[in-house]
């Protein structure tokens, strides 16, 4: 569904990261593990249209993508949960989750029968929803940045540290969440400092180290390597 080949990316002399390969498949949930500053974040923009690749390809669904803009990458149905959260704090929670459908295109129907859904998911944003966006928790925010992109009908979803300030109650019921759109079909790639919830729930993942991939694997194996558990598991 998703495959990268030979990505670089460079800003200037400073290397973001370098040559990666992955391949993400129809329904699977991959996550990409590293720590802070190893190149996470600016993969995932890349992937994303957000920044052009110095070096590389980006293919959706055998589409190359590399070469266009982050809303028409959206509205091939990739969708992208930005690091911290990215909502319109002075719009009403209702204006938010719609932009998320005017932002692919979508008319005023279609709109109206996707925020049922998105309301149906999260019934509390149905209840705040002429509330401003801004006076949610951080957990609410991370919902309604979730709604927002469930709104295009993705496919596929890039999620960018989503668990980033959430209390572990919140981040508990975060990936609850995320296995259950999984469930529902949709394809995950994840990119998160929080390590063993990621294993624990992908079905395989990539170790990304000062921008390149270091190490690659079933989800499970790398949960119980001993190189993975000494350097992000405290064992």
């Amino acid at each position: 569904m998703l495959t990268v080949k030979n990505l670089s990316l460079f800003y200037d002399d400073l290397r973001a990261f370098h040559d990666i390969n992955l391949v993400v498949q129809k329904g699977q949930w991959v996550t990409i593990i590293g720590a802070n500053g190893a190149g996470k974040t600016s993969l995932v923009h890349t992937i994303a249209g957000i920044h052009r690749p110095t070096t590389g390809q980006v293919f959706l669904n055998g589409l190359e993508i590399s070469n266009k803009e982050s809303h028409q990458i959206c509205r091939l149905r990739l969708g992208h949960i930005p690091e911290g959260r990215q909502i319109f704090p002075s719009l009403t929670i209702k204006d938010n989750l719609e932009m998320g459908g005017f932002a692919v295109g979508f008319g005023r129907k279609k709109i109206k029968d996707k925020l049922e859904e998105v309301y149906n998911q999260f019934p509390r944003l149905k209840e705040r929803q002429k509330q401003l966006a801004g006076s949610l928790s951080g957990g609410e925010q991370q919902m309604l940045t979730i709604g927002r992109c469930l709104m295009a009908e993705p496919e596929i979803i890039l999620c960018d540290e989503p668990s980033l300030g959430l209390s572990p109650l919140r981040v508990s019921e975060l990936f609850q969440l995320l296995q259950k759109l999984h469930k529902q079909g949709i394809t995950l790639l994840l990119v998160e400092q929080n390590v063993e919830a990621s294993l624990r729930h992908a079905d395989y993942a990539y170790v990304l180290e000062q921008g390149e991939i270091v190490l690659e694997g079933k989800a499970s194996d790398l949960l119980g390597n001993n190189a993975v558990k000494a350097a992000y598991l405290g064992g």
